[in-house]
This record gives structure tokens, C-alpha cells and sequence, in this order.
């Protein structure tokens, strides 16, 4: 890059060793230019000369690292641009972050200074960048030792997980192309170093640690040129939006959080999302190997069958589909066997024809990779595993041989061994420490099955940040509910204990009895719900409500009424739709009724893009569970739902319908939530 230098103005040697850190990185890294130190109260620091200002410097610095108060920082970044230098690291702090006329205003003044101009410019209120190819590692923390170049970009609004994701790239035997932490991105947001990364030849997955995201057309955009290039992009959610910060006034809240919204949508955009920083970092380990279409098609084959249950397992629990094998795929594994073998995936191969069975498995289009569960220690060039040695070169074989990927996966984490890592060296080995985090980042992943015309363009609708936050208790939700198409049970809104009586004598009993109260969101928690009730207890199912009201202090009993519905039955489910301003509609179904609360969530639909929600349902296994009738009930339910979502229901940000019953004639909504 031609390198002329660069300048640490405000460099210090007190407070937090910002200066330190920063200069042991630039060293250890091999910087090829000049290192510049600005105090003007010092003569030397840290073992280097000090200048007094910046017009005391040999040279324009082509990179700045500013750690001055925020004011002087202005003023000296004003000077630098001024001067030409055109790329920076803003250490200091004071500005959005505070959430202060002030801080916003310095930080309107450095965007201001920044404006029209070729400028990279880290910050404020991060730790810096690097550019590993360019041996410029600008990061003014500590950050993993004998980190080299190499192919994954790393951006972070966090400061201290840059260091923290840097460290798991590394220890997945990975290098750095680009790494940012963008702080408060006043220039450089994280949907713009997202691009910047991804538009880097150098790079091949982009990591992200994201704690805020605001700009869902910027986010379409870095999506579509990921996938335009062919780039992997996963993103670790520590926070999103804050319309779904705010989702917490009924059940709904405690299943359809922020990550699991927003998730759901970034991954409908071919963005993979992850849960931790190891999930983080073993996804770009994977994807060395491995696309995220790729990641689908596993088939675990392996000569233990306890290997092979318990890859099942994790398989399983971290939601892995392995691939079935074709009929004449099975065919050829029955003949491989002995007679009776069980022929899926996993597949247990101790007492087979191990060579016919990889053959088949390598001409079956759907298996794109295989999957070793290994429970041994590592093979080392001692002569006590000669037998593990030749094992493993029989899989390097067998992958040369089917030009399939292994993934050889310890079960009980151990480091791998040298002579394991110079065996997949050059060759489709893949090798891990740990069974259990492979799997859990191969679910992560294996992104849902599509079409690339099936993926949203960039939009501006599916929600409004300036929503009032007013709730719509149960019988006034019914009748809006009812209004837009939706199915209830039958039932209605009395005043009192006669009236109640008279309504029941028109429905068919038994029914449910409950406190309507606009003030109380959950009845059942303050005694207001009575269920299976004859007609004939009715009344007394009222006069106990109201005293149990008056006790939990709730009502005094004048303005108490009562919703008096039939009882339906049914498998239970919680329906929840979610109008989020950054990932737009989203529907979420998981296990309803007294359950609910325990958050066992069947999945989320962004309803931004395909697939359809009967895809959707049927990847739960819902016709499984409760039948194929009643899961295509379910599926006409939700989509007439989601018509309403956009229509009749559209100024309502959340809906609770919690239960729905699948009832023997179709789903109906029995007790309903709608928040503005």
C-alpha cells in the first residue's frame, strides 16, 4: 500500500493501554511503515520518540489511530484529512454512545468531515481494524498471537468480542483478511463493512457480531451481493430491533424474540445466524468445505453404531437434516449388508462392505458430504496407532475415491494432532475436536432450501417504528378477529351472571368461563378462568370470578364482565405474529395452552419470502404429530392469518392467539392478544 506511517495521536501510557496494545499488534504483525507517536506533554513513550503535534510528523500518515478527548479528536481529525491521510482508527469515545444532544452533534461533525471524501474510518468508540494481506493490524487490543493472513473478514460492534471472535477464527486454524471493530459506525456502519468485506477478493465468509441492525434495504443489499459473489455471510445477534425489544405483554413475548424474528428473516435471505462465537467461528471453518446448500445433504457412515446413534442425536437436537438415502441408493446398501441391517442415515457399516457402501453413497446426488463420528484418540506418528492411522487414510481414500468431503468429528472434544492435520492437508478431510459443536454449527448452516428467484428484493413495507403500544384484551380481539375471517369459538361478552346463563343456553356446553377486565391481559393468573362448566354452573362460575377478581385486587367488582365460550378440543398451539420494522411480518407457532410459557417453538416464518408456509409446517413434522388433516387445516389457518396480518389486522404490531385448537373441524382461535 506504500506505506507512510502511522500516527497514534493522544498515545498514552496511562488509563487503559490503548497505545500499547496497539503497537505490540502493528509490531508483532510486521507493519511495513513508520509508527508516529503524538503527545505533546511527552518526549518519549513507551520506548519512542513523541512528537509535539502533527505538523512535527516526518510525513503525512497515510493511517491515523485517534485516542484523544472527543472535542480534540474533532479538531485533529480535521488536520489529517486535511493533510491527506486517509484511513483511521477512532478510539475515543463521547459521542452517539452517550445518547446526548452532545454526543450526537460531535458525531453529526465527524460524518460532516468525512462526507465526499475516499476515507476508511473505524469508529468512534472502537478498538481499530486490520488488513492482514497488507500487514496492518491496526487493533488496539490484544488479540490472538500467530494470528496469519488469510480468507475470512471479521466486522463487530462490540468491542471486546472482536478480539474474542478473532481468537476463535484462529483456533480453527483460519486467518484474517479484514477485520473491523465498527463501534458506533458513525462512516462505516456494519451493514457497509459488511459490503466493504464482501466485496474484497481476498475474502471468502464474512463474520459478523451484531448488536443493533436498522436498515433493513442496506441489509437486503449486502445479502444480494453475498450471494451474487457466491460469499458465505454469518452473523452472530446479540440485539436487533427495538420494536422487538418491546414484545413482552403476552406469551408470544417469551417465544418470539428479537433473534428469532430477525434470524428468521436474515436466513430467508441466505444469511446464516448463529447462537455463539465458536458457532461463529466453525461455521467459517465449514464453509471451507461446504456451501450452505451443501450443508443439507450429510449422511453419517461409521463403524461404530454408538457413533452413529448418538451423531443421530446431536443431529437431531441442532436441528441437521441428514440426508435419506435414494431407493437405489438403499438398494445397493442392502446388498452391502448383512441381511436385516438397518439401511438410513445414520448408518452403522462395522460388519459390512465398507467400500460398497461408500461407492454407493458417492453416487447418490443428494449426499454431498460424509460424516465420521470418531470416539478413538487422535493418530500420532507413535507406533500404538498404527491401526487409528490406517483408518483414517482408508477415509482420505474413500473421499479421493467419491470426491465427497469427510468431516471427522472427535465425539469427546481432543486437540487434533499434528499428524491429523498434515493427513487433510490438500485433501477433503475436515477435521474437528469436537462432534457436538460441528453439528450445531452444520445446523446453523444448512440454510432453508430455495429458489434464487424465491429471494425478497429490497423493500420498504411490513411495519412502522412509530406504532402505539395499546393492547386489545380477549373480546374485543375476538370481534376484530372474527371481522377479518379468522375462526373463533363460539361464544360472547355478558354483563353479568343472568346474561351469562342466557347466552349458554344458546351454545353447546361445556363451556369456559372467564373474567373480561380490559386492565388484566392473562385472566388465569388472578383466578379468572373457569373451565368445563354446565350450563346449569354458570352463574356460579361468574359470582366466583368477580370475588377472585375483588381478591387479587384487580377490580372491585362493578366494572367485572364475562366472556362465556364453548370448549373445543384439540392439539394445543400458540400462534404469534410479530410486525417487526427492520424483518417485517413473521408468524411463529409454537406448543400452546398452559404450555406456552415453556417456549417449545416449532418454528418462524418471515412472511418476506418463501418458502411457503406449507413448507414451513411440513419441515416441522406437524402432519406427523397431530395429522395430515389437521396440519393442512393449520396451513389455510395461517396463511388466512397472514392475509389478515396485512389487511384487516394491519395496525395491530402483535397477535397472540393462544390457544388455537386443531380441532376435529378445522383450527379455531379460543383465546386471543392483539398489541397495536
Amino acid at each position: 500500500m506504500g506505506a507512510r506511517g502511522l500516527a497514534i495521536v493522544g498515545a498514552s501510557e496511562s488509563g487503559i493501554p490503548w497505545t500499547e496494545w496497539l503497537i505490540e499488534n502493528l509490531v508483532r504483525h510486521d507493519y511495513p511503515g513508520d509508527i508516529w507517536l503524538v503527545n505533546p506533554r511527552r518526549e518519549t513513550l513507551l520506548g519512542r520518540l513523541c512528537y509535539s503535534d502533527i505538523d512535527a510528523l516526518p510525513a503525512v500518515p497515510e493511517v491515523a489511530a485517534l485516542l484523544t478527548n472527543a472535542d480534540q479528536m474533532l479538531v485533529q481529525l480535521e488536520r489529517l484529512v486535511g493533510l491527506g491521510c486517509s484511513r483511521f482508527v477512532v478510539v475515543s469515545n463521547g459521542f452517539g454512545e452517550l445518547g446526548t444532544d452532545e454526543g450526537r452533534a460531535r458525531e453529526a461533525r465527524l460524518r460532516e468531515l468525512c462526507a465526499g471524501r475516499d476515507l476508511l474510518l473505524v469508529g468512534p468508540n472502537g478498538v481499530g481494524f486490520a488488513l492482514m494481506h497488507e500487514r496492518l493490524c491496526a487493533i488496539a487490543e490484544p488479540i490472538a498471537h500467530g494470528l496469519v493472513p488469510g480468507d475470512v473478514s471479521l466486522v463487530s460492534q462490540s468491542g471486546g468480542l472482536t478480539a474474542a471472535a478473532i481468537r476463535a477464527v484462529h483456533s480453527e486454524g483460519l486467518g484474517i483478511d479484514f477485520a473491523a471493530s465498527v463501534g458506533n459506525g458513525a462512516v462505516l456502519d456494519i451493514a457497509a463493512s459488511l459490503e466493504f468485506a464482501i466485496s474484497r477478493p481476498t475474502t471468502r465468509v464474512v463474520l459478523g457480531v451484531v448488536e443493533s441492525l436498522t436498515d433493513r434495504e442496506a441489509l437486503e443489499r449486502v445479502a444480494a451481493h453475498a450471494r451474487t459473489a457466491g460469499k458465505t455471510v454469518a452473523l452472530l445477534l446479540l440485539g436487533a430491533s427495538e420494536a422487538a425489544r418491546g414484545v413482552a405483554a403476552s406469551h408470544t413475548g417469551a417465544v418470539v424474540n428479537e433473534q428469532r424474528t430477525v434470524g428468521a428473516w436474515l436466513r430467508s435471505l441466505g444469511v446464516v445466524t448463529v447462537a455463539t462465537v465458536e458457532e461463529l467461528a466453525r461455521v467459517a471453518s465449514l464453509s471451507t468445505i461446504l456451501s450452505p446448500e451443501d450443508a443439507r445433504g450429510g449422511f453419517v457412515a461409521t463403524l461404530s453404531g454408538g457413533g452413529a446413534g448418538l451423531s443421530a442425536d446431536l443431529a437431531a437436537h441442532y436441528g441437521v437434516s441428514l440426508t435419506p438415502p435414494s431407493p437405489s441408493t438403499a438398494q445397493r446398501l442392502r446388498a452391502a449388508l448383512p441381511p436385516g441391517a438397518y439401511v438410513g442415515n445414520p448408518l452403522d457399516i462395522n460388519t459390512g462392505d465398507a467400500a460398497a457402501v461408500y461407492a454407493a453413497l458417492g453416487d447418490d446426488p443428494a449426499v454431498r458430504f460424509l460424516i465420521e463420528p470418531w470416539q478413538l484418540p487422535w493418530p500420532t506418528e507413535s507406533h500404538e496407532y498404527h491401526w487409528q492411522r490406517a483408518g483414517m487414510e482408508r477415509l482420505r481414500d474413500v473421499s479421493r475415491s467419491t470426491d465427497l468431503p469427510v468431516l471427522i468429528a472427535s465425539v469427546a472434544h481432543q486437540p487434533v494432532s499434528d499428524w491429523m492435520r498434515e493427513l487433510a492437508t490438500g485433501s477433503r478431510l475436515w477435521v474437528a475436536p469436537d462432534l457436538d459443536l460441528t453439528l450445531a454449527a452444520l445446523g446453523r448452516l444448512a440454510l432453508p432450501r430455495r429458489a434464487d428467484d424465491d429471494l425478497p428484493g429490497a423493500s420498504t413495507s411490513g411495519g412502522s417504528g412509530t406504532m402505539s403500544r395499546g393492547i386489545v384484551a380477549e373480546a374485543a380481539a375476538r370481534e376484530l378477529l372474527g371481522a377479518a375471517g379468522i375462526p373463533v369459538v363460539g361464544g360472547a361478552e355478558v354483563a353479568d351472571a343472568p346474561e351469562a346463563e342466557r347466552v349458554a343456553a344458546s351454545l353447546t356446553g361445556p363451556f369456559a368461563v372467564k373474567l373480561s377486565l380490559e386492565s388484566v391481559a392473562h385472566k388465569e393468573r388472578v383466578g379468572g378462568v373457569v373451565l368445563s362448566v354446565p350450563v346449569e354452573g354458570v352463574a356460579e362460575a361468574c359470582d366466583r370470578i368477580r370475588a377472585n377478581a375483588i381478591a387479587a385486587g384487580v377490580s372491585d367488582g362493578s366494572d367485572v364482565r364475562f366472556l362465556v365460550t364453548e370448549m373445543v378440543s384439540g392439539p394445543e398451539l400458540l400462534v404469534g405474529m410479530v410486525r417487526d420494522p427492520l424483518s417485517g411480518l413473521s408468524l411463529t407457532v409454537a406448543v400452546g395452552g398452559w404450555a406456552a410459557e415453556a417456549g417449545a417453538v416449532f418454528g418462524t416464518i418471515p412472511l418476506t419470502s418463501s418458502p411457503s408456509i406449507a413448507d414451513h409446517v411440513a419441515a416441522w413434522r406437524l402432519p406427523r404429530l397431530v395429522g395430515p388433516e389437521r396440519a393442512g387445516g393449520l396451513v389455510g389457518f395461517l396463511e388466512q392469518l397472514a392475509e389478515a396480518a396485512r389487511a384487516d389486522l394491519a395496525e395491530f404490531r402483535e397477535i397472540e392467539l393462544n390457544p388455537v385448537m386443531l380441532t376435529a373441524r378445522g383450527p379455531l382461535v379460543v383465546d386471543a392478544l392483539l398489541v397495536e
